[in-house]
C-alpha cells in the first residue's frame, strides 16, 4: 500500500515540474530571440519546498556548487568546461540544462539539499514545440 501512495506522490511531483518546464519553454518561445536553447528542465528537492528551472547553454558561467562539482568529477571524470574522461561524449561537461538547474536550486537552498534526491521534470525542447 505504501508503495502505491509514494508512487502517486512522485507522479504528482513530476507532473508539477513538467508544468513549470513547459511554462518556461513557452515563455522562451514568445521572446523575440529566435535562437532557442536546445533543452529546458525543472528540478525540485525531495521535500517539495523549492523548485528551479534553467536551459542548456554553450558553456557554464558562474560559480559551481561544491557538491555538484564533486558529483561531476566522480560520475563524468571531469570538471565544467572539460570533456569527460569516462564517456565518449564530445560535449563539454556543464553545458546541459540539468547542471544549470541543480546549481541554481542548491544556491537557492543554501546547500541544504541532498543532491542525490533531486527530482527532474521531463526535458522540454523549445525548438520543436
Amino acid at each position: 500500500m505504501w508503495g502505491f501512495f509514494i508512487k502517486n506522490i512522485m507522479i504528482r511531483m513530476i507532473f508539477n515540474l513538467d508544468k513549470i518546464a513547459i511554462s518556461f519553454a513557452k515563455k522562451i518561445k514568445k521572446s523575440t530571440k529566435k535562437d532557442y536553447p536546445a533543452m529546458v528542465i525543472a528540478c525540485m528537492d525531495n521535500s517539495q519546498r523549492f523548485a528551479e528551472k534553467d536551459t542548456s547553454k554553450s558553456h557554464f558561467s558562474g560559480k559551481l556548487n561544491a557538491q555538484l562539482r564533486i558529483l561531476l568529477l566522480v560520475k563524468l571524470g571531469g570538471d565544467c568546461g572539460e570533456k569527460s574522461n569516462i564517456t565518449n561524449c564530445k560535449n563539454f561537461i556543464g553545458s546541459c540544462a540539468e547542471v544549470h538547474a541543480v546549481n541554481r536550486l542548491l544556491k537557492k537552498m543554501n546547500n541544504s539539499c541532498d543532491i542525490n534526491k533531486i527530482i527532474f521534470s521531463t526535458p522540454i525542447r523549445p525548438r520543436t514545440m
